[in-house]
């Protein structure tokens, strides 16, 4: 008896002092600043503009580029953060087309596995977006610096949203050991399945990480997704340093593919 209350008490110490480890992770005054490389193709638009057309041929391989700025100001006892969080626009990727995000600043969380989460209002979101659409989306000159604040939360949020099922799933582990494998299925995603390889230990932008490869599928009445790539994540941080993914999407109105590549700047 007195053995099983000793491991017990080892038990509960163990994953308090785990808890506490974890919860010490984030800092007042931390930052991260993350830079974005988006290349989409997809297949042209019936009656595009001819002046469109030509720049859609002549930039197909451009990618839109952007950085985000992640600050965090306070810290909970269970060791998410809540962060302000600023957005920078680059390069808009197609000649002629805006650049979904815009130069913005607003509030989000950093959670205990890395996740980034922008805070924005979905139901100021809808709204917005159906000024743009009776607007004829001139969104620039339609929306007020509130709504386009709100719209850039909301278009980053969908932008990580593979990076942080990738923190989610690389945070389930306590454990990193060359050649595990495991997998997390995301209800709210539509039951999106990522599998997760660990293919070792290395450095990356100066962190030691271990590299985890992936895939993905999702499957939803408006199409299919299958996504392929390698995460770097810091498990002594719990920080997502990179990722890389190549995704295919097979929609009504064709197929569309996205490489995308997020990447903690040094």
């Amino acid at each position: 008896m007195k053995i099983r209350i000793l491991l017990i008490a080892a038990a509960i110490f163990f994953f308090v002092a785990a808890a506490t480890a974890n919860a010490d992770t984030r800092k007042i005054g931390d930052s991260f600043n993350y830079e974005v490389s988006i290349l989409t193709k997809s297949p042209i638009p019936p009656q595009i503009p001819a002046f469109l057309l030509k720049a859609w041929g002549a930039n197909a391989n451009k990618p839109q580029t952007f950085t985000f700025q992640v600050a965090i100001d306070r810290v909970d006892p269970s060791g998410s953060a809540h962060a302000t969080i600023a957005t920078h626009a680059q390069s808009s990727g197609l000649a002629g087309m805006p650049n979904p995000i815009s130069d913005a600043s607003f509030e989000g969380s950093v959670l205990l596995d890395g996740q980034i989460v922008p805070t924005f209002d979905l139901a100021a979101v809808t709204a917005a977006s159906q000024t743009a659409a009776t607007n004829h989306g001139k969104q620039a000159s339609t929306l007020s610096p509130e709504q386009q604040t709100n719209m850039a939360a909301y278009t980053l949020a969908n932008g990580l949203s593979f990076f942080n099922a990738v923190a989610l799933g690389a945070g389930k582990r306590t454990v990193f050991k060359d050649g595990d494998a495991w997998r997390i299925i995301i209800a709210d995603k539509g039951n999106a399945t990522i599998n997760f390889s660990n293919t070792g230990k290395q450095s990356y932008r100066g962190h030691d990480v271990v590299a985890l490869a992936l895939t993905s599928v999702q499957v939803t009445p408006q199409g299919s997704q299958r996504t392929t790539g390698t995460a770097y994540y810091d498990p002594q941080q719990n920080v997502m340093v990179g990722l890389h993914s190549e995704s295919e999407q097979d929609m009504p109105g064709g197929k569309f593919t996205r490489i995308m590549d997020i990447n903690l700047q040094q």
